[in-house]
């Protein structure tokens, strides 16, 4: 009877067993991901987080009712992913592929002249100023400037392959030729100057302005050839009246000549009530009055109104004038004397040889420069 007894108790405490054990593993069935949709879905009504031991399998579990302890370790609140080994004061855009040690500027979309040896390269350009790849043209304008012929002298500087790309070789005597090619640099006109020597004084004359030593002061015709210009008279008959618009008066062994441009005091001179030509003090001059300090001071009092009674008819056609003075700034009628003007250059006289400043030509029945915006502005710009 003992061992039945005994024997009973045995098959019922395994039993029991056995039924706990089948509801453990029931209920460890649940996945985590089913628990995520069935909490999602309300429809559990206890916390499948606690119940199965999750909080404390050192996975973050974020469908979890309460924190899951081990989410605060990768703070997933912040945003970080716990794989992510960026440095998190490296503000630098993750998407962007960029070598950071590559200095090209994004924003150059030019393929560099691949080459591996000179002879890759080829020299190309109207003016031979081009260093590309072979097969390769350049567009250029074909208009030559000054610093092109540094790359014509292979002494100063040869096409070849530098560095991977096709261009002309960094040199010393390159540098030193571009920097000595003024980029205004401009043909020079013919035409003599007069410059004066800053440390002796002394004037001199040049055969064009380019030829004109740099720090020397310009000058005029008159101060290089002072002797000349001012000569000695006994009488006045030794002086005559000169200059393209008469307001000169010089000895009559000396050229007067002028620029003929004219100005309104010219007409104080043009009045023998005023002043007279003659011999004074040994030398040509003008007669020094009262009258002729007044029209100086005013000359528009004095202007000669026969100005407005000279004919209107001087010329048809812009084809009976003619350029003429030593630096092509006179516009006169082909049949009038040739006036006579001094050979000093200035800056001005540049404005009348660009037939896209001004034209000499017939107006209003004169002979004359074309008064355009554009000469009227090369005028201001070159005072």
């Amino acid at each position: 009877m003992k061992h039945l007894i005994a024997l009973c108790l045995i098959l019922l405490f395994l039993v029991a067993c056995g039924e706990d054990e089948a509801g453990d593993e029931g209920t460890a069935s649940l996945s985590k991901s089913e628990a995520a949709e069935k909490l999602d879905d309300d429809e559990l009504d206890y916390d499948p987080c606690e119940e199965y031991g999750w909080y404390d399998d050192g996975q973050c579990d974020e469908f979890c009712p309460q924190p899951d302890p081990a989410c605060d370790d990768l703070d997933i609140d912040n945003g970080d992913d716990p794989d992510d080994n960026t440095d998190p004061d490296d503000n630098t855009d993750p998407d962007d592929n960029t070598d950071p040690d590559d200095n090209t500027d994004p924003d150059d979309n030019t393929d560099p002249a691949e080459c591996e040896i000179d002879t890759d390269c080829a020299v190309v350009g109207c003016n031979g100023e081009l260093c590309l790849p072979e097969g390769q043209q350049g567009g250029d304008t074909c208009v030559e400037l000054p610093e092109y012929a540094c790359y014509d002298d292979d002494e100063i500087t040869t096409c070849g392959c530098n560095d991977g790309v096709c261009g002309w070789a960094d040199t010393d005597a390159l540098d030193q030729c571009l920097d000595e090619i003024d980029d205004d640099d401009e043909p020079c006109i013919e035409v003599e100057a007069y410059a004066t020597n800053p440390d002796t004084g002394e004037c001199e004359t040049f055969p064009t302005p380019c030829d004109v030593p740099d720090g020397w002061e310009d000058s005029t015709y008159e101060d290089c050839n002072e002797d000349e210009v001012v000569g000695s008279c006994d009488n006045d008959s030794d002086c005559m009246v000169g200059g393209c618009s008469g307001q000169l008066c010089h000895h009559r062994d000396e050229d007067g000549v002028s620029t003929c441009e004219f100005l309104p005091e010219y007409a104080c001179y043009d009045d023998d009530e005023i002043t007279t030509c003659g011999c004074n003090d040994g030398i040509c001059g003008w007669a020094d009055t009262d009258a002729l300090d007044q029209c100086l001071a005013d000359p528009s009092d004095y202007e000669d109104d026969e100005e407005e009674e000279e004919v209107d008819d001087e010329c048809q056609s812009s084809a009976e004038c003619i350029v003429t003075g030593c630096s092509s700034t006179v516009c006169q009628h082909q049949n009038d004397e040739i006036f006579g003007t001094t050979c000093e250059w200035k800056e001005e006289y540049a404005c009348y040889q660009d037939d896209q400043v001004t034209t000499c030509g017939c107006f209003e029945g004169s002979c004359g420069w074309e008064q355009t915006n554009e000469l009227d502005q090369c005028l201001s710009g070159s005072m």
